[in-house]
C-alpha cells in the first residue's frame, strides 16, 4: 500500500472513530494544471490524478464499506467539473481527472450491490 493510499485509509478510520457515523461524503478535491497537454511531465500528471481521481475513488471506497457494513445507507457526492465533459486549451489532464471522477461513485456502488 502506498503512502497516499494508507492516508486515505487512515483519514477515514481517523474521521469514523470521532464521530462514530458518517452519513455523506463529498468529494471536493481538485488540484488544477494549466499546461499544454504535449509539455506535461509524469510527475505532473501524477500530481493532478492522485488526488482528483485516486482520492476520490480511494476515499470513496472507504466510505462505501463504511455505509455497507452500517446498514443504515447514506450518500457519496463527488463534485467534477465541465472541463470533465467539454475539452478546455491547456486544461486536458485536470479535465481527464475530473471525466474519471464522475464515474468512480455510481457504477462502484452498483457492484456493491447499493
Amino acid at each position: 500500500m502506498t503512502a497516499r493510499r494508507t492516508a486515505f485509509v487512515t483519514g477515514a478510520a481517523d474521521v469514523l472513530t470521532a464521530f462514530g457515523h458518517l452519513d455523506v461524503l463529498v468529494n471536493n478535491a481538485g488540484v488544477p494544471l494549466t499546461c499544454p497537454a504535449v509539455e506535461v511531465t509524469e510527475a505532473e500528471w501524477n500530481a493532478v490524478i492522485d488526488v482528483n481521481l485516486k482520492g476520490v475513488f480511494f476515499t470513496s471506497q472507504q466510505m462505501g464499506r463504511h455505509l455497507i457494513a452500517s446498514g443504515r445507507g447514506g450518500a457519496i457526492v463527488s463534485i467534477a467539473s465541465t472541463h470533465g465533459v467539454i475539452g478546455i486549451a491547456d486544461r486536458s489532464i485536470y479535465g481527464i481527472s475530473k471525466a474519471g471522477d464522475s464515474l468512480v461513485v455510481s457504477p462502484s456502488l452498483r457492484q456493491a450491490g447499493a
